[in-house]
């Protein structure tokens, strides 16, 4: 009798111990699950929280200048952002359209050399990253995408030339400019000789300046 009782008691404390290390194992589970779920959340709302910079195309122009704006689609440019910013780029300076409610032609002239410049990289990425691209761009204007490096470069030198008998100063920087921007986007004697001979206007003084660098 007092055996079985032993037996018994051995069973229940077996029982017992059971219980106590389930419980334990599921208190432990259930905390680890939460701190998991914590850490999901934290991640989460910290990658939501941080803007992304690939996101060029789609920024708040009410926030930024026009320049700004440029310098943003050149450096932090990817493959998928880019053709949305060339777009616009290409809308702002040639077809009137307007960044944070200005347009191109209310910029002052250093502005405009900046703006130019940038949009001569971001064309090079362009022609890089995506050969023929240009030529598949449509939309219900009509406009045209092609030959941005040819216009772009006749329009840095129309705007040079057009400051050089006002702003000397101006007129200096922009040909030291001008003069990295050959180098760089392959702007040879060649090239500016086919411009000119299409547009044979005041810019052949600067024709004749390039000739003698």
């Amino acid at each position: 009798m007092k055996g079985n009782l032993i037996n018994d008691l051995l069973k229940l404390m077996l029982i017992a111990v059971s219980i106590i290390l389930v419980c334990i194992g599921v208190i432990f589970v259930s905390d680890k699950m939460s701190a998991k779920e914590t850490s999901i959340t934290t991640v989460y709302k910290s990658t939501r929280d941080v803007p992304s910079k690939s996101m060029n195309a789609s920024l708040n122009l009410s926030n930024i200048t026009p320049l700004e704006y440029f310098e943003e689609v050149e450096e932090n440019a990817t493959k998928t952002s880019i053709k949305d910013g060339f777009v616009k780029v290409v809308d702002f300076i040639f077809y009137g359209e307007k960044i944070n409610g200005t347009t191109f032609s209310e910029l002052k002239d250093d502005i405009k050399l900046k703006i130019i410049n940038i949009a001569l990289k971001i064309d090079s990425k362009i022609d890089s990253w995506f050969p023929g691209y240009k030529d598949t761009i449509k939309n219900a204007v009509k406009r045209v995408y092609t030959k941005i490096k040819e216009r772009l470069t006749e329009l840095y030198i129309k705007i040079t030339n057009s400051i050089c008998s006002s702003k000397p100063t101006l007129c200096e920087t922009a040909k030291e400019d001008f003069s990295v921007m050959k180098e760089k986007f392959g702007i040879t004697y060649d090239y500016l000789k086919g411009l000119f001979n299409k547009s044979k206007d005041a810019v052949n003084k600067w024709y004749l300046e390039f000739k003698d660098n």
